[in-house]
């Protein structure tokens, strides 16, 4: 069979860790780093995909980045008021809100492309506004290294 002919359904991890709109962001950092993902689906009250928070969102905040890595010197204090700031929100108030997404029933070329043009490690597979999977880039790999008997 050819790659291309390969639905995202055949690909997609079906057990996707997600989190509320109004999960406290201490919460949604603790899930990242817990987990071992690289990004958190937002739902909204009718488990409607409404969002993500992946850790290049947290990482890109303007605020950590310029405490971080902007100033000559580590000032600490003003470094733990602007992550006690970002971290007393909600997923819903910092989250991206205009996901990339594919459907199950895509080509498996449909991600692998987005994920390289648009630089994402995974994308929420949704039937409608419902999230069904999610397929990442080591799915790609991994069957490209089956359908190619490199594994």
């Amino acid at each position: 069979m050819k790659i291309k002919e390969i639905k995202v359904k055949d690909v997609m991890r079906k057990e996707v860790i997600c989190a509320k709109e109004g999960t406290p962001m201490r919460e949604v950092v603790r899930i990242i780093t817990e987990k071992d993902i690289s990004s958190l689906p937002i739902l909204d009250k009718e488990d409607n995909l409404i969002g993500i928070i992946s850790e290049k969102d947290l990482m890109l905040k303007k605020e950590w980045f310029e405490r971080f890595c902007m100033y000559d010197s580590f000032d600490a204090k003003n470094t733990m008021n602007s992550m006690v700031r970002i971290l007393s929100n909600i997923a819903g108030r910092v989250m991206t809100k205009n996901v990339l997404t594919v459907g199950e029933e895509d080509s498996v070329c449909k991600p692998a492309k987005l994920m390289v043009e648009q630089r994402k490690n995974q994308l929420p597979v949704v039937k409608g506004k419902k999230i069904v999977g999610i397929i990442t880039r080591k799915d790609i790999v991994a069957l490209v290294a089956e359908e190619t008997n490199v594994s």
